[in-house]
């Protein structure tokens, strides 16, 4: 094995221990850590979803839906939005380094190798 090649692996994997954030390289796959931000995602979702739904409902039955729609749009839909955002952004991270990785692997000499 070429140490060169090692210790420039090794420096790239805490680089992208520090870019993936909540994502644990050491740990369980990268796929089922995606899954289950997914699903916190979806849930960041609906809850607040709903809650904006019924702030909504609430000033419509007394004839302000606009005021309504502002306070949605102000506290509520940054939520969501920020939610999917971080998942886009953490799920394109991942592939990069799963990506990255399986270039490193490849370049790796075979053990049968002389």
């Amino acid at each position: 094995m070429n140490p060169e090649i090692d210790d420039s692996w090794d420096v790239r994997l805490a680089y992208w221990r520090t870019k993936l954030g909540r994502l644990r390289l050491d740990a369980e796959p990268l796929e089922d850590q995606l899954a289950r931000y997914r699903r916190v995602t979806w849930a960041l979702t609906i809850v607040p979803g709903l809650i904006g739904a019924m702030f909504l409902a609430i000033f419509t039955s007394f004839g302000r839906p606009d005021v309504g729609v502002v306070l949605v749009s102000a506290l509520i839909a940054p939520i969501i939005v920020g939610a999917w955002i971080d998942y886009v952004v953490l799920t394109g991270r991942a592939s990069q380094f799963e990506r990255e990785q399986a270039l490193y692997q490849a370049n790796q000499p075979h053990e049968n190798e002389p």
